[in-house]
């Protein structure tokens, strides 16, 4: 199989920092009184995990990524919730990664300003390439 070998046009897993919805703060207090920040690692929409729930749902071949996510939006929790490949295991979250855990984490109504901050993040392709830069 034959394989790009310039960084820069090879999709990279995105950290996403989650924003507090009110403050915008990005630093907070876990259970045990250390600071912490919860990042979830998430794929794009160049990603197998992107490719494979459009096949899933029989709607692949749209480049427009709006329509891509109204067409599934009663499936968003669950669509997203594959896009996340693992977050930081520092007290944020109580669970280790796994997919179960990424899908109980956005199918909680409480926690739907994360689900919103990881679609925008997930739409944005800047997200997911370096940048290369000519001397």
């Amino acid at each position: 199989m034959a394989k790009i070998l310039i960084p820069a046009l090879i999709p990279q897993v995105h950290k996403v920092i989650i924003k507090h919805p009110v403050t915008g703060e990005t630093t907070f207090q876990s259970l045990d009184g250390s600071e912490v920040q919860l990042i979830i690692h998430v794929v794009g929409r160049n990603s197998n995990q992107w490719l494979d729930f459009m096949r899933e749902l029989k709607v692949s071949g749209s480049d427009d990524r709006n329509e891509l996510f109204s067409r599934i939006s009663e499936k968003s929790r669950e669509f997203v919730a594959k896009l996340i490949v693992g977050w930081d295991e520092n007290g944020a979250i109580n669970e280790s990664y796994s997919e179960e855990a990424a899908l109980k984490l956005l199918m909680d109504a409480n926690n739907t300003w994360i689900l919103e901050q990881l679609q925008a993040a997930i739409l944005d392709e800047n997200n997911f390439f370096l940048m290369s830069f000519k001397n």
